[in-house]
């Protein structure tokens, strides 16, 4: 469960427009923590803690009534170097009037040498004393670089001379209201959308319904117009009935085109209204075309040009590869009777080898034996 929590982020709304991530503003949030968890458990009346920071080490004194709020600092897996901003943060709270155990070797100024904290180097990094001297040393030596690292500040009217009485109206502000405050949250920008918005499914069945009952009309129109309804079946006379299924129509427009060339000589023109004249085989191409059009639309202008491309650079891949192949084939056939070569080789050295071998042994024999029988 979490008590309560504090942000550098909230910082501007108790005054401090600027350095929001430096040792002062980590001690200002430390001390926004304690006052508000103090207020929250209504002990912020009894227990004020340090209400002027002077540098010095402070700890939180058990009052009659009640004991103080007693916290331990988890500083997870940050250094915990001397002067690290964290133990800024747990200054703040202390100086808020938590009791956290703690010890005064890692604060700002402390000196390993002489094993003590000096309050006065403490006290400057908690008013931002380190902030003005560094601006103070950019204004007379990097002016241009002042202007550029210090914009912020500038805008903010925020000065190396008045930056301590900025953080004292912090804590004063603090102190006075730590309570969290809402802030209107803005609307959500709107982003210009480079995609079809996602229909849902109501949205596309409407679609799907509008697009069935426009091409049914205007295939209805077409056969009501045309001679060919009234060569139809009884049972499809009503152009409604025909074309109130696709797949009906589709099977009716195979099962029924020989019928359409019963009446009238076979292969004349058939006459239709306005002056058009089909043969029976144009016609039904003409109504499949417009049947299948309903299902498979004409490709769109970007798809003729994007797709031939893709064709090609598949093609180009397939070439390549084949090409890889032969390749690696034929090196592999080279290796093979290079390997072959070697061990004829091997075999022909082996057969040498053994020969002078026996060669060697039959001579040293017969000159044993000649020297045997001349001793």
């Amino acid at each position: 469960m979490i008590l309560a929590s504090a942000y550098a982020h909230e910082l501007p709304q108790y005054g401090l427009k600027v350095g929001l991530t430096n040792y002062a503003a980590a001690y200002c949030t430390g001390l926004l923590l304690a006052r508000r968890v103090l207020k929250k458990l209504e002990m912020d009346e009894e227990y004020q803690g340090n209400v002027e920071a002077t540098g010095e080490d402070f700890s939180v004194e058990p009052a009659e009534s009640r004991r103080p709020f007693r916290a331990l600092l988890d500083v997870g897996l940050l250094r915990t170097t001397t002067g690290n901003r964290v133990f800024g943060a747990l200054k703040g709270a202390l100086d808020g009037g938590i009791d956290i155990p703690h010890s005064e070797k890692r604060f700002a100024g402390f000196n390993k040498d002489s094993k003590q904290l000096d309050a006065e180097v403490h006290r400057k990094y908690i008013y931002g004393g380190h902030v003005a001297a560094y601006m103070r040393t950019l204004m007379e030596d990097e002016p241009e670089k002042y202007q550029t690292h210090f914009s912020e500040y500038i805008k903010a009217g925020v000065e190396p001379d008045n930056i301590e009485e900025v953080y004292k109206k912090v804590h004063a502000a603090i102190r006075a209201d730590p309570n969290p405050k809402k802030t209107a949250k803005q609307p959500p920008k709107e982003h210009k959308r480079y995609n079809l918005k996602k229909l849902t499914y109501d949205q596309r069945r409407q679609k799907l319904i509008e697009s069935i009952e426009f091409h049914s009309s205007t295939t209805s129109q077409y056969f009501v117009s045309s001679p060919y309804k009234a060569r139809l079946p009884p049972y499809y006379q009503s152009s409604q009935t025909f074309i109130s299924s696709k797949i009906l129509s589709l099977t009716f427009l195979h099962s029924h085109s020989n019928k359409w060339c019963a009446v009238g000589a076979r292969d004349k023109l058939i006459s239709e209204p306005a002056g058009i004249t089909r043969t029976h085989d144009e016609g039904f191409l003409l109504v499949l075309r417009r049947f299948i059009g309903m299902l498979d639309p004409a490709m769109c202008p970007r798809s003729t040009v994007i797709i031939p491309g893709l064709l090609r650079s598949k093609n180009e891949m397939e070439a390549t590869l084949q090409s890889s192949q032969s390749d690696l084939l034929r090196w592999k056939n080279e290796y093979e009777a290079a390997l072959q070569s070697c061990q004829r080789h091997i075999l022909t050295q082996e057969e040498n080898v053994w020969k002078w071998k026996n060669y060697y042994v039959i001579s040293w024999l017969v000159a044993i034996i000649l020297l045997a029988f001349f001793i």
